[in-house]
């Protein structure tokens, strides 16, 4: 059993209202955006889309707490915590919150209902791995089939969307990758499907691992693409042009010290999952680390920071 609460909120406020679901325990999210659905529909010129999807700026934020959770406390915090948002200078709209109780299966089944093709950057197109791919409209698009199960990355998220136009920017044919922390395995077949030679997924999760192993089958990449489990870099051996690592403040100011010595000569490192507020923490790490910052980005208060070295370090 789990407790289902749905926000119908303005698409302004998305990001906002995800992180307080977040925060309040939510232990999974889904989001019904109809500004996407109707951008993805007139780019790919299909007539797959549902007309109820495609209409309207108001957004259904669907989250998923276990069960026995107090439903009309988390409702009654979701409310205030929304209209705090308006003193930020947020446009929420008319803020709907309702909630209820669903069985486990129908969990699954909700989500993947709910779950729309994502766009992202100029090439990528993240398409849910159950459901038929059309045949016109998408021809130009490099798709990746994900079904994340309950791994991390569909390519709704900020920080991985960041990450992801990393991938497409700084890919070039023959590279090798390394995905720290892979969750679902986006990033990694991502880079193989763009032309990497060779990439390494890495996580400490078994559940990951076999989520990732099974998107990387399904989008014909095994060749290409290795899962292993790992804890951050420890126990690799060899280098990397690419590492990136979209995982947590602390998780990047731990990989920090030590991916320096598998990244070769001009490579580069890309570090999400970190929140704004936590970014100068981060980089200051990273400096004493001895890296140099190139860049660093920011989408609805999450960071992806981009470094690389003065020089190659020797493996350790």
């Amino acid at each position: 059993m789990w407790t289902e609460i749905i926000v119908a909120v303005s698409r302004l406020a998305e990001d906002a209202v995800c992180g307080i679901m977040d925060d309040l325990g939510c232990t999974g999210l889904t989001v019904d955006n109809p500004a996407a659905s109707r951008e993805l529909r007139d780019r790919v010129q299909a007539d797959y889309w549902s007309v109820d999807t495609c209409d309207g700026d108001i957004i259904n934020i669907r989250g998923f707490w276990p069960a026995g959770s107090d439903g009309r406390e988390i409702t009654a915090q979701i409310v205030s915590r929304c209209h705090q948002l308006a003193g930020f200078g947020l446009q929420t709209g008319d803020v709907s919150v309702r909630a209820g109780v669903i069985i486990e299966q129908d969990w699954l089944r909700v989500w993947r209902e709910s779950w729309q093709p994502v766009p992202v950057g100029d090439r990528l197109l993240i398409w849910p791995g159950w459901k038929e791919i059309p045949t016109v409209g998408v021809n130009e698009k490099v798709i990746i089939r994900i079904d994340p199960d309950m791994a991390f990355g569909t390519g709704d998220h900020p920080t991985t969307r960041m990450c992801l136009t990393a991938v497409e920017q700084m890919v070039s044919p023959g590279c090798e990758v390394w995905d720290v922390g892979c969750g679902s395995g986006i990033l990694a077949i991502a880079a193989a499907l763009l032309g990497a030679g060779r990439v390494r997924a890495v996580d400490n999760d078994p559940a990951a691992l076999a989520v990732a192993r099974e998107n990387v089958r399904r989008n014909d990449v095994s060749q290409t693409v290795e899962v292993r489990r790992g804890n951050l870099v420890t126990g690799m051996a060899g280098k990397a042009d690419l590492i990136f690592a979209n995982l947590s403040a602390d998780a990047v100011i731990a990989l920090a010290g030590a991916a320096g010595g598998h990244l070769l000569a001009g490579g580069r490192l890309v570090a999400s999952g970190i929140v704004a507020e936590r970014c100068r923490e981060v980089v200051q790490a990273m400096v004493g680390a001895g890296w140099t910052i190139l860049e660093i980005e920011q989408d609805s208060g999450w960071t992806m920071v981009v470094a690389g070295r003065k020089y190659a370090a020797t493996a350790g």
